[in-house]
């Protein structure tokens, strides 16, 4: 439940930011206009490379709320799936501790490699 939070904070400070940057806003609560160029139009960033707009998941040109619920979802969704070792459909402590060892054998080993030594499993 706390990750959903975070998650959803998260999600809405990226919200807030691409406002901020793209300095979108409407003015006096008129309803916003959009041509046929501005949907799924192409986000420029500051380099001139032209990428897509992944912030837009239900591609109608805008990011809304509607958006970060969506990018919550699918992030929980991935989460629950990388957290979950044993394919139960539940995350358990048991999940933690493999995971954790996991990443104590990754680790152990790209440590290992960076210093020049074979590592031990």
């Amino acid at each position: 439940m706390e990750l959903l939070i975070i998650l959803a904070l998260v999600a809405v400070g990226i919200f807030v930011l691409y406002k901020m940057i793209f300095k979108e806003s409407v003015v006096n609560n008129a309803e916003p206009t959009t041509s046929s160029t501005e949907v799924n139009s192409p986000v420029v960033n500051k380099t001139g490379a032209v990428t897509d707009n992944v912030l837009d998941v239900n591609h109608d040109g805008k990011v809304d709320i509607k958006d970060a619920v969506e990018v919550v979802k699918k992030t929980r969704t991935r989460v629950k799936k990388t957290l979950d070792q044993d394919g139960d459909g539940k995350v358990t402590v048991n999940d933690a501790k493999v995971a954790t060892r996991k990443v104590a054998t990754k680790t152990k080993q790209v440590v290992a490699a960076k210093r020049g030594r074979k590592s031990t499993k």
